[in-house]
């Protein structure tokens, strides 16, 4: 079963005593709760300007927000906090969580893939009783130890994606510098796009082929490129806008900056589809934006940090670390609380 994990930015709710929102706040992140299954937010608007004295309110501000009905009574949150999670020496059969989670077959068999892309469980054979069954059981029976295995895969995971990454920037073509950088005020914070990485198990690196299969296979498996991205069905992928974006003007040219128009020029496309390639870029952080010129009309400008991808995937892989640590920290919580309520 290849793994597959979401990594975005999490904050570790280890002040709330809710099991009900640490475990939402967790699979939400991870990518278990359908897109139309959001944790409500409870939080008041923020007011304009400085707050008023003595009207702040800090109580339960770091607490994740609690999960609506909705929320509780879906089939991926009852299937893994109530069922593997409550009872995580126990195991369960397809038949048994039919009917726990009043769900149909197929439902139930797609949210275990899902538990099992994430390497969580495992399955055990019984011979004993009327027949034979095939069980689903949490790895070793604790969360905090099937989580070790998530741990494991997703290192293995940026591991890979890291040989591809040296790999896609030492076949680039080199070209001479360029001076549209000159005066080029850069912001090297991090973008205000919330990063997000999708991990899968990544199958070993074809030495035969082509730096643009190489290219395409590493933009693929970071989630930038899709099967949606072809303009036509006949189309190749390397005539896509998201794959010529990268490729034609970050790749090739990593010694300048790219402003909006510039890329529409070149690209020929609109600047909403545009900005919608950017976002899923500036949402891996390697790409680094600011003013070419100092003057206040000067032209917002993109590139890749540094000018090096090597480089600029160092941003990346310390963003997923600490998503892997903040992950873990919230088991390690998630569990202490489900022993505390047994």
């Amino acid at each position: 079963m290849p793994f597959r994990l979401m990594l975005v930015n999490h904050t570790p709710p280890t002040a709330s005593n809710d099991v009900d929102a640490v475990a939402a706040a967790l699979l939400r992140d991870i990518g278990l709760l359908p897109g139309g299954l959001e944790v409500p937010s409870t939080a008041s608007r923020r007011r304009r300007g400085r707050p008023r004295k003595g009207k702040m309110d800090l109580k339960g501000a770091m607490d994740p927000p609690r999960p609506g009905e909705e929320v509780l009574s879906s089939v991926p949150y009852r299937m893994t906090i109530d069922c593997f999670m409550r009872h995580p020496d126990k195991g369960f059969t397809v038949e048994e969580l039919e009917e726990r989670l009043d769900a149909s077959r197929p439902t139930v068999y797609r949210h275990l893939l899902k538990l099992r892309e994430l390497d969580l469980l495992t399955i055990m054979e019984d011979d004993s009783g009327s027949g034979h069954r095939r069980l689903y059981c949490l790895r070793f029976g604790r969360p905090t130890k099937a989580w070790r295995f998530v741990d494991v895969n997703a290192e293995c995971a940026l591991e890979n994606l890291r040989e591809m990454v040296d790999l896609v920037w030492s076949e680039r073509p080199r070209r001479g510098g360029d001076q549209r950088n000159a005066g080029l005020m850069l912001d090297r914070t991090s973008s205000h796009i919330s990063f997000r990485l999708s991990l899968s198990e990544l199958t070993p690196i074809d030495p035969n082929a082509s730096p643009d299969d190489h290219l395409i296979k590493f933009l693929e498996a970071v989630g930038y490129i899709t099967p949606w991205s072809k303009t036509g069905a006949e189309d190749a992928i390397s005539e896509s806008l998201a794959y010529r974006l990268f490729k034609e003007c970050l790749l090739d040219r990593p010694d300048r900056s790219w402003t909006m128009r510039e890329l529409m020029a070149v690209l020929d496309t609109s600047k909403p589809t545009l900005y919608r390639h950017l976002k899923k870029l500036e949402s891996l952080d390697i790409l680094e934006r600011g003013l070419r010129g100092e003057s206040p009309r000067s032209s917002k400008a993109f590139r890749i940090r540094y000018g090096d991808l090597s480089k600029a995937w160092n941003f990346t892989e310390e963003h997923a670390l600490q998503s892997l640590r903040s992950y873990r920290q919230t088991v390690e919580h998630l569990e202490g609380l489900l022993e505390d309520g047994r």
